[in-house]
């Protein structure tokens, strides 16, 4: 039943090339069916596609006694803000303390996340692609998954939390695992969370808290050519989905951690450098070299000159050059010299010497230098 399950996703995840709008429309139906046949397999009783007064609900499962609404996305893009907020609607409107599982295998645009983490009341969690196919790939993956990232949403505050991350080690190999080395699992009849057969701490030397999987990307890309020649064992990247959520991810894996493993944040300034530092220094408990700046976003380290709407931009180079937006980031990385991105922006500069420990990184500049390179 779960090979079939597999299958299935495999078929829905490649579009054949004379996909239109019409297999893009039947695509989203039968991932309401495999996830019907997912939370059946798991016990979850599910009721899909159903239309109280004025709305209509993808679907809900039961785990222990409390009633979860769900809601599936699988846009071309990520989702924005908007689309959370006209579900968690949906859930304000409920018994009070129903608990709403968004789940979009296109992702989430950065701020979608930090919006609905400022809200007053967190009642919505977060799947993206990733987590899904833990649900579909792992046994009981999707009781995982939700209980691992219900226990950070109670302890921390977080509406997303990656269940995996990546890593990279200094042969190349990459790894994707468990972001919280712990496995978790949900009590029915006392209604609690708990953990079982703890395991040992994050193996890692150094931990890199992004806000977006585009940055997980161009880190990975770069990590790759610093570990080339520099004696770094293992990296570990892992994405908070958000500015304004990374302090509460770092608190989660910081008390995973040994005491000396590094933990450094690289995060856009969206034009506000001094008021970022500031921040994480009072929420995070970071030092300023740890605390990794870049002017205005990321992708200043890979474009000459920032195009408007840069995920966008990102997406359709990808599909014009038959790509995924992964692939499309490490052509353009591959292309990059180490030595000539030191010399052109400071806080790739910053990051390096932080990253290999050499010196210490200079005091971080209000702008970063002119990017005279490009695509």
């Amino acid at each position: 039943m779960k090979q079939e399950i597999i299958v299935e996703y495999e078929k829905l995840s490649n579009p054949p090339k004379d996909a239109d709008g019409n297999w893009y429309r039947q695509r989203g139906r039968k991932l309401e069916t495999l996830v019907q046949r997912l939370l059946e397999l798991e016990n979850l009783e599910p009721r899909m596609r159903y239309r109280p007064e004025g709305e209509e609900i993808d679907g809900s499962f039961l785990l222990g006694d409390k009633v979860y609404l769900l809601e599936l996305k699988w846009h071309s893009a990520e989702l924005p803000a908007s689309s959370i907020y006209q579900f968690k609607g949906k859930v304000d409107g409920k018994l009070l303390g129903t608990i709403g599982i968004f789940i979009s295998l296109s992702g989430y645009s950065k701020d979608a996340v930090d919006a609905l983490s400022l809200g007053k009341t967190l009642n919505v969690i977060l799947f993206d692609k990733e987590d899904f196919e833990v649900c579909i790939k792992e046994d009981y993956g999707f009781r995982k998954v939700l209980t691992t990232k219900l226990r950070q949403a109670a302890e921390e505050g977080i509406v997303f939390f990656p269940y995996n991350s990546v890593s990279i080690q200094n042969d190349f190999h990459e790894t994707i695992e468990p972001t919280l080395p712990q496995v978790l699992s949900y009590q029915s009849v006392s209604g609690n969370i708990v953990t079982e057969n703890p395991i040992n701490k994050i193996n890692t030397d150094i931990i890199l808290i992004c806000e977006g999987n585009r940055d997980r990307e161009i880190l990975l890309g770069f990590m790759k050519k610093i570990m080339k020649v520099n004696p770094i064992k293992r990296v570990t990247i892992v994405v908070a989905m958000g500015k304004y959520v990374m302090p509460k991810v770092i608190n989660s894996v910081r008390s995973q951690i040994d005491s000396d493993t590094d933990i450094f944040v690289i995060v856009d300034s969206d034009g506000e450098i001094d008021k970022t530092m500031t921040f994480f220094k009072e929420k995070a408990n970071l030092k300023s070299e740890n605390i990794i700046i870049t002017d205005p976003y990321i992708e200043t380290w890979i474009f000459n000159e920032l195009p408007d709407r840069i995920a966008d931009y990102m997406q359709r180079n990808a599909l014009r050059s038959k790509q995924t937006i992964e692939q499309y980031i490490k052509s353009i990385v591959d292309s990059i010299e180490i030595d000539d991105l030191l010399k052109k922006d400071s806080s790739f500069e910053i990051f390096y010497k932080s990253i290999i420990a050499n010196e210490k990184p200079p005091l971080i500049e209000s702008k970063s230098r002119k990017k005279e390179y490009s695509t």
